[in-house]
């Protein structure tokens, strides 16, 4: 697991992404890879492609993640705020994104074969005046801090603790080592 804080340098472009639409939109996005020369991506422009790319400068990331082997990653917004409890664990934690692992939902579906993300990252945006919505993952609590990159198994079990006040932002990014049934057919 890698945690950067202030990891997007250019605060014109987080203040952008921080205030756009894309945190009322529901849905998720996939990107084919296309690694250019394994340190550029090939598509740009979206908001994923911009994280992607940023993380891929990151000397200490790029060496241990394996960019250039993914076929493509995924991404979505996560907005939490109070009163979107959905579980609580056996030692009485509540969370508002219950503990899971990461995995091709249709895939599994349709065929009984579990298939999991390379690896994961989290990246926090705003989040000034939030309490509770830790990251739960491999025994840590990580604090949501605006422009904080969490990099991880999300293979593994994780969730979010009950946020208690103000919203909570985030953007989850998985990176595939194939295509994922999710989004056959919606690749770009």
């Amino acid at each position: 697991m890698k945690i950067i804080d202030n990891f997007l340098t250019d605060e014109k472009a987080v203040h952008a992404i921080n205030y756009s639409k894309f945190w009322e939109d529901k849905s998720f996005y996939f990107r084919k890879a296309n690694f250019k020369g394994f340190d550029r991506l090939e598509e740009k422009g979206s908001i994923g492609s911009y994280i992607v790319e940023h993380m891929m400068e990151e000397p200490e990331l790029f060496d241990e993640y394996p960019f250039y082997s993914a076929y493509g990653y995924e991404y979505w917004p996560t907005v939490l705020m109070p009163g979107m409890d959905t579980d609580t664990d056996e030692d009485g934690e509540v969370y508002s994104l219950a503990m899971h692992c990461d995995y091709d939902v249709v895939k599994y579906n349709e065929t009984g074969e579990l298939s999991y993300p390379m690896f994961g990252a989290i990246l926090y945006f705003g989040n000034h005046d939030v309490e509770g919505g830790l990251l739960k993952v491999e025994d840590k609590s990580i604090e949501p801090i605006h422009n904080r990159l969490v990099v991880f198994n999300s293979a593994k079990p994780h969730g979010v603790t009950k946020v208690t006040k103000g919203i909570r932002k985030s953007i989850a990014i998985n990176f595939w080592l194939e295509p994922i049934m999710t989004l056959e057919g919606d690749l770009e």
